[in-house]
C-alpha cells in the first residue's frame, strides 16, 4: 500500500455536553485524548497502516497539554457542531493530500487494531470504485436489547447489502409486540471510528444541517439525508465512547485491570 494515503484525524472539544471537559480526564498516567492518540498509533503500527496521525481541536488547553507529550495538533475553528465538520475544516483549511480519512472520535479510549483495519481496508474497497466515489464507512457491532436501550447508544438498520438506511438514539428496529424485542440479535450499534473518501468528506462539509440530523443530534443522518451511502461492515472487537461519569468510572476501572 502506498505510503501516507491515509490521514487519521482525532476531533476533540473541551466542553463535553454530557461530561465537561472529559478530553483532559486522567485515565491512568494519561489524560482521555492523550490514551485516544497513543492506542491509535500503536493500534496502527500492529496492522502496519503507514498513516498521519494528528489531533484537531479548537481548544488552546487540550493543544497545550498534547504539546507537552510530542502530540501532533491542528487548531481549528469553535464553530462546529460535530467531529466531522472538524475533520473537514482540517483537510481543508491545512491543506492535506490524504486519499482516504479516518476519524476516531476523541473519546474512544480502547480504539484497536482490528476496528481500524476493518474501516481502512473497507474505504479503501469503495476507493476502488473510482477517485470521485463517495462513500462513508461506519462500523457496527452487534449488542444486547439492555444496551440498546440506552438512548446514549446510537443504533442502526441496515439493508442487506450492508449499508446505513437509519440511525437512531431510540430503539430500533422497534418491534410491533414489545415482548419480542428481548428475542432480536440484529440490533447494531454505531462505532465511532469513521472513514471517508476524500469526495465524501468534501461533500458532507458543503452540506446544511438535515432535519433528522436536528432531531437526532447524529451527525451522519446530515450524509444520509443527502443520499451518501454508509457502508457498515460488522467489526467483532468490543469497545464503547466515554460519553457520562459512569463511563468514565468504566474505562477507569478496565484500565487498571490491563496494569
Amino acid at each position: 500500500m502506498p505510503k501516507k494515503r491515509f490521514m487519521v484525524l482525532i476531533p476533540c472539544r473541551l466542553n463535553s455536553t454530557r461530561l465537561p471537559g472529559k478530553a483532559l480526564k486522567r485515565l491512568g498516567d494519561k489524560t482521555l485524548i492523550e490514551t485516544v492518540y497513543f492506542n491509535a498509533k500503536q493500534a496502527l503500527e500492529e496492522i502496519e497502516l503507514d498513516a498521519d496521525v494528528a489531533v484537531c481541536t479548537d481548544s488552546s488547553e487540550i493543544a497545550n497539554t498534547l504539546a507537552a507529550s510530542s502530540v501532533p495538533t491542528y487548531i481549528t475553528s469553535s464553530t462546529h457542531r460535530n467531529g466531522t465538520e472538524r475533520i473537514a475544516e482540517c483537510i481543508k483549511r491545512h491543506e492535506l493530500k490524504h486519499e482516504f480519512i479516518i476519524d476516531i472520535q476523541g473519546d474512544e479510549p480502547f480504539v484497536n487494531a482490528e476496528i481500524i483495519e476493518v474501516v481502512a481496508r473497507e474505504v479503501e474497497t469503495q476507493g476502488r470504485l473510482g477517485s470521485q466515489r463517495e462513500y462513508i464507512v461506519l462500523p457496527h457491532q452487534l449488542m444486547t436489547y439492555e444496551e440498546a436501550r440506552r438512548d446514549s447508544v446510537v443504533k442502526m438498520v441496515l439493508n442487506r447489502h450492508g449499508h446505513v438506511m437509519y440511525m437512531s438514539r431510540a430503539l430500533i428496529p422497534q418491534i410491533h409486540k414489545p415482548d419480542d424485542n428481548r428475542n432480536v440479535t440484529s440490533y447494531a450499534k454505531h462505532l465511532s471510528v469513521i472513514g471517508f473518501t476524500r469526495s465524501a468528506l468534501s461533500r458532507y462539509a458543503e452540506l446544511e444541517r438535515g432535519e433528522h440530523e436536528s432531531l437526532e443530534d447524529i451527525e451522519l443522518l446530515r450524509a444520509l439525508e443527502d443520499g451518501i451511502v454508509i457502508v457498515s461492515p460488522r467489526s467483532s472487537s468490543s469497545t464503547f465512547s466515554i460519553d457520562t461519569e459512569d463511563d468514565l468510572c468504566k474505562a477507569r476501572d478496565l484500565m487498571s485491570k490491563k496494569v
